[in-house]
């Protein structure tokens, strides 16, 4: 019993050392995009769905809209066409 408590404390260290990792280079990625968009503010800029994909925080479909929630608790809503 206790190896599988040690076990499972080197695996919740291990894995919140791979999420800080990963948080990190989402941070810096984030960064990299803001600078470009900054840098060409007047030119019409392209954006892979990698790239957006790093300010959207969770995006719910619904019959009538989708709702975007990004990472800075800001809320968007597109509505559907109506036929």
């Amino acid at each position: 019993m206790a190896q599988c408590y040690q076990t499972k404390q080197m695996l919740k260290k291990e894995l919140q050392k791979l999420d800080d990792k990963y948080n990190a280079l989402k941070q810096g990625r984030q960064e990299k995009l803001l600078k470009t968009l900054e840098k060409n503010s007047n030119e019409h800029t392209v954006m892979t769905q990698e790239d957006l994909a790093v300010f959207i925080d969770r995006i719910v479909v619904k019959k009538d809209k989708i709702e975007v929630d990004t990472i800075d608790d800001q809320k968007c809503e597109l509505l559907s066409k109506s036929d």
